[in-house]
């Protein structure tokens, strides 16, 4: 999961809650280490940044809303290489809500999004969005993405 401060707190809740549940294992990945806090003002300690790690190291990534942590990891270059790189090992990519714009920025196929404000999931080749009121349904989705494992028809023949 990529985060920075202002993260949507509720989203990660729904998200982490469904992919803890079918056996995930999560890492939080921000721009720095130690503490940062969500929307709600709750702290949560981040153990990895963009110089201890690597999208390589896991099957997957998630960004969740808030648009002050997607403004953040916006203007990162390695946040944006972050995705792009796990997209272009065919690895699913989600995002919920602000989040879905860092997905834009790195160069992912927009077309493949869902609509701000609209509860319906979008999963395309293996990159699963939807708005922050359709985090639990995108959970789902998002597993069912991550089963899958890689996903081969997001590459150009």
């Amino acid at each position: 999961m990529l985060i920075a401060d202002g993260f949507a707190a509720k989203e990660l809740a729904a998200v982490r809650k469904v992919l803890e549940a079918a056996g995930a294992k999560l890492e939080l990945v921000s721009p720095r280490l130690g503490m940062i806090s969500g929307s709600d003002g709750k702290r949560i300690e981040v153990t990895k940044n963009f110089l201890t790690t690597s999208s390589i190291f896991y099957d997957a990534v998630y960004v969740p809303g808030g648009s002050r942590s997607a403004d953040s990891l916006r203007v990162l270059e390695k946040a944006l290489d972050f995705v792009d790189e796990a997209s272009q090992h065919f690895k699913p990519v989600g995002a919920t809500g602000a989040g879905i714009a860092l997905l834009a920025d790195a160069g992912l196929d927009e077309g493949a999004f869902a609509e701000p404000g609209v509860k319906k999931v979008v999963s395309v080749a293996g990159i699963v969005s939807a708005s922050a009121e359709g985090a639990e349904s995108f959970a789902k989705a998002f597993v069912d993405a991550i089963a899958q494992h890689r996903h081969w028809d997001r590459a150009q023949p």
